[in-house]
């Protein structure tokens, strides 16, 4: 750089947002430590508004201040004992009715907080900047539970896009795969699309390398957000899975199955199968297999189940399975033996 370039670039123009947090004295606080902390949570509100400004104090910021505070000391409790717990969704083929698989939900519970929605701790433990650790434990818990699995049943876990910048998300798969002895083609990661929106080269060469290693990689809550075809043919996806609002639309709105049944048809024309998630009523069951979706799953199949239900889930389905095969068997054996 010229000399005479770098000051006219030092003398551009510098542009910086301004935020303000305003406490009223008594009302908001009676002695300067209360009005100077009363202040700091309006000035953090008017932050988190994403648009310069101010904010008044109120109540309503301390109790969520509070709430916050209790969920931070909960997080750090539970990583520190790894008093976290996974419960799993199980997953089926919607024509057989078979199996498919089960999806890892993280869970928190905490003795004076009881159990805090993954909605609200998930974001605060981004913010906290522990998620990576929380996702590598995920991870880990995931495949050393699923490796006493049968060897057709995958297990997918949520991916958080910090997981991605963080740099350690491959180390972190391939440690859980090898502790556990687990094979790739039973893991599944799933992302949402707001993971591609902030580094999309960088998301897609780790994406690359997990399918790579043989992790197949699933695209949730399509439909929403910043859905773009664009991101179809350039990430190295394998599933589609339907936002859930898309099917409860099925009871209400006329044209959902309109919606469903192209999002169905791109899926399979990029050769990538489709998964329903929400699924609640055999309305909607009926409607997403005569679309032709591929997998499903909601309460109305199965709940969230604990480790030590799973596998009573298991062994009922590969019951379920020899009931469905026996009509089969009985026709074959009819005609085996009237011809012999």
């Amino acid at each position: 750089m010229k000399i005479g370039e770098a000051q006219q670039s030092l003398g551009s123009p510098v542009t910086a947002p301004v935020y303000a947090g305003i406490a009223l004295s008594a009302s908001d606080g009676h002695t300067a430590a209360e009005l100077l902390r009363s202040g700091e949570l309006a000035l953090q509100a008017a932050e988190e508004q994403e648009t310069p400004g101010y904010g008044f104090f109120n109540p309503d910021i301390a109790q969520t201040a509070r709430r916050r505070s209790a969920v931070q000391r909960a997080l750090t409790e539970a990583l520190a004992n790894e008093t976290f717990r996974l419960d799993f969704q199980p997953v089926y083929a919607i024509r057989t009715g078979e199996l498919s698989g089960f999806e890892a939900l993280l869970r928190l519970h905490d003795p004076e907080l009881g159990n805090i929605s993954p909605a609200e701790f998930i974001p605060v433990a981004e913010q906290m900047g522990i998620i990576n650790r929380m996702g590598g434990w995920c991870l880990s818990e995931a495949c050393r539970i699923a490796s006493q699995w049968p060897a057709h049943i995958i297990v997918a876990v949520n991916l958080s896009p910090y997981q991605f910048y963080s740099g350690t998300l491959i180390g972190d798969v391939r440690q859980a795969l090898e502790q556990s002895r687990f094979p790739s083609y039973r893991l599944e990661v799933e992302i949402t699309e707001g993971t591609l929106l902030k580094d999309s080269e960088l998301v897609l060469h780790q994406l690359r390398a997990l399918r790579d290693m043989g992790v197949a990689v699933a695209l949730d809550d399509f439909g929403t957000g910043f859905s773009s075809l664009s991101y179809l043919w350039k990430f190295p996806f394998s599933k589609l899975k339907i936002d859930r609002s898309f099917i409860s639309a099925l009871d209400e709105s006329s044209s959902a199955r309109g919606i469903l049944r192209s999002i169905i048809k791109l899926g399979h024309g990029l050769g990538l199968s489709v998964t329903a998630e929400g699924i609640e009523t055999t309305k909607q069951m009926s409607t997403l297999r005569e679309l032709g979706c591929d997998l499903a799953q909601g309460f109305l199949l199965d709940r969230p189940a604990r480790v030590t239900d799973l596998a009573a889930i298991i062994l009922r389905n590969f019951a379920n399975g020899l009931t469905r095969r026996q009509p089969k068997s009985a026709v074959s054996a009819a005609k085996d033996l009237a011809q012999g």
